[in-house]
């Protein structure tokens, strides 16, 4: 078994890991997405095992940005509709995550973070109301 080091892991330096610690902010979304796309890099390169489908971080960030610049109904409707089941997907990938880590609580409060904050981004951006 390898020594996995924490710090990289967790990508403890990146922007993105005090975000994750704070209040729900637009401003911090791309550093979210950014650092939430690490984190699954640094799992894969340690776990040796592809765990996300390559284009789940540009929907992510595509869907978020629709719901946060536009306002047309037609445009803005369908991906209200659709984003809960791409963060279900990401939660449950982020799940797997944590099944590597049973006795490490901090790791796997850390994956379950970055969800919950997908979800409370939603909520602002939708005014809680999910369809």
């Amino acid at each position: 078994m390898i020594q996995v080091p924490v710090p990289d892991l967790l990508q403890m330096t990146h922007p993105g890991y005090v975000n994750i610690k704070s209040e729900v902010n637009l401003s911090h979304l791309p550093a979210i997405l950014d650092y939430s796309r690490c984190l699954v890099e640094r799992f894969e390169h340690y776990g040796d095992v592809k765990i996300s489908p390559s284009d789940m971080f540009p929907i992510l960030g595509k869907m978020f940005e629709t719901l946060n610049t536009e306002d047309d109904p037609a445009i803005v409707l369908p991906v209200r509709m659709q984003l809960p089941r791409v963060l279900e997907e990401f939660e449950a990938m982020t799940e797997k995550m944590c099944q590597a880590f049973p006795m490490n609580a901090n790791i796997k409060k850390i994956y379950r973070d970055i969800s919950e904050y997908y979800y409370e981004m939603f909520d602002v951006l939708t005014g809680g109301e999910n369809e």
